[in-house]
């Protein structure tokens, strides 16, 4: 297919509610942001957020009231914002079958992301329920059934089976066919993620005719996950999706270059490739855990999430520039609207846009402890974000535009970046043959005094997102953030000097 498409009907985003969950002041706020640039659909991802009735077992410990949830949907509708509700219900649904309840339905008891697709009858009747309540109180025409990331497919010896039968296609399409069969009678048309059907396409042509296909690519290749143009031809129908926030984005680096790249690149193949819809998505997490268990695969405490990102509170530049690359005839230059941007909103001079442009478009390195690096590369990574914090306190708008706030964001941006990249020189030093009794008190001092300065990045953090986040969230935030670093000085140095 290649009908240019310049206008899509859905111009969405995505919420991701699994461990940053928004407050309905904060929600309300960020409706007002995407109805002032043109927008017109939020896709809800709740998970436990939501209050359900008939499984109030799934809930979480911060999920919103149904009062909350019908003061939210209610301010959407009165801003002609569609929401779209999105219920995973095949992966991505550990805090589902994380519950002894619902044990029985996973693919896998040590990686229970995902339910087995032969089990339909069981899964049939707890989808129903959840879509039943979700339908009730949403009334876009769409719901979203996730259907991502199905890794475990075809893993266990019953599924394993059907597949030597059929194929790994035939097993995901029955299954998801099953829970389209959901939404028929309650009269939604679903969409879902494109990348499993894209990888096993072969049974693609059983599916609902007017289901849709969101393809989501972060800055690869096109058609990373399968031929896009194959499944147009039989009727397929195609939405796109960049990403604001993808890995490997986490607190300590964001990746601006390539979600900048993403846009100019992917929006236009999408227009050209005559997608009807594009969602940005905002993934605070992986979507992969930790689970501490016990004996018989008893789940005995809270999911810990592989990877946290900063809040989406920090990114509203990329939101517009996802905007304006959708209106836009041409691809975006990224550089061009960075520097637009800096003296429209920040009242920054020319000189200092481009400042902010450099930047935002230094290359961040990936920084993990599992991958040899020198300790001398890692100064260099220290130097770079020393100089960009320097740069951006250096900052003077010229006229006051009341939007500077977001210049914070970026400030402790790399305020936690420059803590984590220093604790992991430490880490270096101490697994290095370097580490001796003569100056283990002088890395036990560095030690202490990077624990000082994350005490001081805890309190900008509780200041900058109060409101936005809940209270206990941003505690939880901090303590996760701080873990490594507390846990490394107690470990090694608190009986020992």
């Amino acid at each position: 297919m290649n009908t240019i498409n310049n206008t899509f009907k859905v111009k969405g985003f995505h919420l991701d509610l699994r461990i940053q969950i928004m407050t309905i002041k904060a929600l309300k706020l960020f409706v007002d942001e995407i109805t002032m640039i043109g927008l017109n659909t939020i896709v809800m991802e709740y998970e436990a957020s939501y209050p359900f009735k008939k499984h109030p077992l799934i809930s979480n410990a911060l999920s919103y009231t149904e009062k909350e949830i019908d003061e939210f949907l209610k301010y959407c509708k009165q801003k002609n914002i569609d929401v779209i509700p999105l219920q995973q219900c095949f992966g991505h649904v550990e805090f589902i079958l994380r519950h002894e309840k619902y044990a029985s339905l996973r693919e896998n008891n040590l990686e229970i992301s995902q339910i087995c697709p032969i089990k339909e009858k069981e899964a049939k009747k707890l989808f129903e329920d959840l879509f039943s309540e979700l339908v009730a109180k949403h009334d876009s025409p769409y719901f979203h059934i996730g259907g991502d990331e199905t890794y475990l497919l075809g893993s266990c010896k019953n599924c394993q089976q059907k597949v030597s039968k059929s194929s790994k296609s035939k097993l995901y399409v029955d299954y998801v066919k099953m829970i389209c069969g959901i939404l028929k009678k309650l009269k939604k048309t679903p969409v879902m993620w494109a990348d499993i059907i894209l990888k096993h396409p072969e049974a693609a042509a059983q599916l609902p005719k007017n289901a849709i296909y969101i393809d989501w690519n972060y800055g690869w290749e096109l058609n990373r996950h399968g031929d896009v143009g194959e499944m147009q031809k039989i009727g397929c129908k195609f939405w796109g999706s960049p990403a604001l926030r993808s890995s490997p984005d986490n607190y300590y680096l964001s990746n601006w270059t390539v979600h900048f790249e993403n846009l100019k690149t992917f929006i236009p193949h999408a227009k050209k490739a005559g997608y009807e819809g594009m969602v940005l998505t905002s993934w605070s997490t992986s979507g992969l855990y930790s689970f501490p268990m016990d004996q018989g695969y008893e789940v005995i405490d809270e999911p810990i999430a592989w990877r946290h990102v900063y809040p989406l509170n920090g990114f509203r530049i990329l939101a517009l520039a996802y905007k304006f690359a959708i209106d836009s005839d041409d691809p975006i230059d990224p550089k061009t609207f960075v520097n637009h941007y800096a003296k429209n909103r920040f009242g920054l001079s020319e000189k200092d846009a481009n400042k902010l442009w450099g930047i935002l478009n230094t290359k961040q390195e990936v920084v993990w402890h599992g991958i040899k690096q020198e300790i001398n590369s890692i100064a260099v990574e220290i130097k770079n974000a020393t100089n960009a914090l320097k740069t951006l306190c250096s900052f003077k708008p010229i006229i006051n535009t009341g939007h500077t706030i977001e210049l914070f964001h970026f400030n402790l941006m790399f305020k936690i970046r420059l803590n984590y990249l220093k604790r992991v020189q430490i880490e270096k030093q101490l697994n290095s043959d370097a580490a001796n009794s003569k100056n283990i008190r002088k890395i036990a001092a560095d030690l202490k005094k990077l624990i000082a300065e994350a005490a001081i990045i805890d309190a900008e953090y509780r200041k900058l997102h109060k409101g936005f986040l809940y209270d206990s969230e941003i505690e939880l935030e901090n303590k996760h953030r701080n873990k490594k670093l507390i846990a490394l000085y107690e470990r090694v140095f608190k009986k020992r000097i």
